[in-house]
């Protein structure tokens, strides 16, 4: 028999769309499926991460609150890290990237400023 070889990851893209949730209402729903997935993360001792929707019009920097359809997404949350992009009003062109660590139980928060390498979708150290 051959040795079960542990899952070190999951990502989850994104959250709004995974089904199964219990609840009438959708907010009901996303929320019980973010409860469940910090279940599944706890029970198999591995991180979660979960790419999640913004609620439009989010202002200069979007904060945890701007988290769509559940405020129980930002109860679950270890760390919750959103991104904005400015962009040249010419031509749509990223000018800036940054990462609002917005939640983070264990460590700091703040701003990062990045660099966004689109043709790689990457961000990356200024």
């Amino acid at each position: 028999m051959e040795k079960e070889e542990k899952k070190k990851l999951i990502f989850i893209d994104y959250l709004q769309i995974v089904g199964g949730g219990a609840g009438d209402r959708k907010h009901e729903r996303v929320g019980d499926v973010s409860s469940r997935l910090k279940a599944l993360a706890r029970h198999l001792e591995i991180p979660v991460i979960v790419a999640a929707q913004l609620n439009r019009g989010t202002g200069d920097f979007p904060k945890c609150d701007d988290l769509k359809d559940s405020g129980q997404i930002e109860q679950d949350a270890d760390v919750i890290m959103l991104l904005h992009h400015d962009r040249d009003e010419d031509n749509n062109q990223v000018k800036e990237s940054f990462i609002n660590i917005d939640k983070n139980r264990d460590g700091s928060k703040g701003i990062a400023e990045v660099k966004f390498q689109g043709e790689y979708t990457r961000f990356r150290d200024i």
